[in-house]
């Protein structure tokens, strides 16, 4: 998966990164891990509130280990297996958070990509600079939308285009450099832009697809996982809830309490970022129809239909097939 994930979107007056995803994904994950660890060491202080000599778990030993001058070390091994049980707990839920936001992180930047075609085309075809720059100071005020995208604060950046001096500008051998340019229909009707456009454009449906392969790849990887990993909060969730009713310690009942709201999180993450995933991909049609389609819609006419044919079905994970991944399942449970 590493190897299809793109740093940033396609160059144009705007442009968006991996890196606020990434952070989103990081917080999630350290968030999540510091929850679970938190609610474990909850349950190894009851011994502490009631002032008992207690060992956090009632385990069996050879020997007895009240009495023992040892009892300190095992109160600290099984408050240290209690956390270390967390932490392989918050892993599996964790990790999934973490490769949704990834996911939703690359259509945010497919969005930005095609968005920007136009000026995509431009840059590869050679433009003056400064035509550019002007094009972009129009640009300031109105490139920003409610909502575009989901991974965190994200929003695009005006692109630095002194940056692409030795990259573009000078590269553009092949084609005259346009002095001066108007975003019309008819002037993507010349050969050499239209050229550069249609390759701006299939840069996006090669992004699209290497989404479309990753997701499938831990579909599949993790299908079963997602089946087994429901089965185990609903009957983790029932168990905790027999406990909360048999025990006769109030102070038990209330980190049972906390306890319970463990699985229900981890439950709310997954089916969040989940259904976050499906939202944003089904707006890659909506992403098309604000890239000024219009202006090169006869010149890729085909390629356009492709790529509307292919973004119809949104993006979605199952258990084994028999489940979403979503918001509706976790209302379910």
């Amino acid at each position: 998966m590493n190897s299809k994930l793109r740093k940033r979107s396609a160059p144009g007056l705007t442009y968006v990164t991996i890196d606020s995803g990434l952070a989103l994904a990081r917080k999630v994950l350290r968030y999540w891990h510091c929850t679970t660890t938190m609610a474990a060491l909850s349950y190894n202080f009851i011994p502490l509130v009631n002032q008992q000599k207690q060992l956090p778990l009632p385990a069996w030993y050879p020997f007895d280990v009240y009495e023992s001058k040892f009892f300190e070390l095992f109160y600290v091994l099984e408050s240290y297996g209690q956390t270390w049980q967390a932490q392989q707990f918050a892993n599996g839920c964790g990790t999934a958070a973490y490769v949704f936001v990834l996911i939703t992180s690359q259509i945010d930047m497919l969005c930005a990509s095609i968005k920007n075609i136009p000026y995509t085309a431009l840059i590869r075809h050679g433009i003056n600079k400064n035509h550019l720059l002007k094009m972009q100071e129009n640009l300031k005020n109105t490139y920003q939308e409610i909502n575009q995208f989901s991974t965190g604060d994200k929003i695009e950046l005006l692109e630095d285009f002194s940056l692409y001096e030795s990259v573009y500008f000078v590269q553009s051998t092949s084609h005259e450099v346009l002095s001066d340019f108007n975003l019309t229909p008819d002037a993507f009707k010349n050969p050499k832009l239209k050229k550069c456009l249609k390759e701006a454009f299939i840069d996006c449906i090669h992004h699209h697809e290497e989404i479309i392969s990753m997701s499938k790849d831990y579909q599949n990887l993790m299908s079963t996982f997602f089946l087994l990993k429901l089965a185990d909060i609903t009957g983790l969730m029932t168990l905790i809830l027999i406990a909360i009713t048999t025990t006769q310690d109030s102070t038990r009942a209330i980190v049972f309490c906390e306890y319970l709201t463990i699985p229900s999180i981890e439950l709310f993450i997954l089916c969040y970022y989940g259904t976050n995933l499906t939202h944003q991909s089904s707006k890659l049609i909506n992403a098309v129809m604000n890239s000024d389609w219009y202006l090169y819609a006869g010149a890729l006419r085909s390629e356009v239909s492709i790529f509307l044919a292919e973004t119809v079905k949104p993006i979605f994970f199952t258990g084994s097939g028999l489940f979403r991944i979503s918001i509706e399942t976790l209302i379910s449970v």
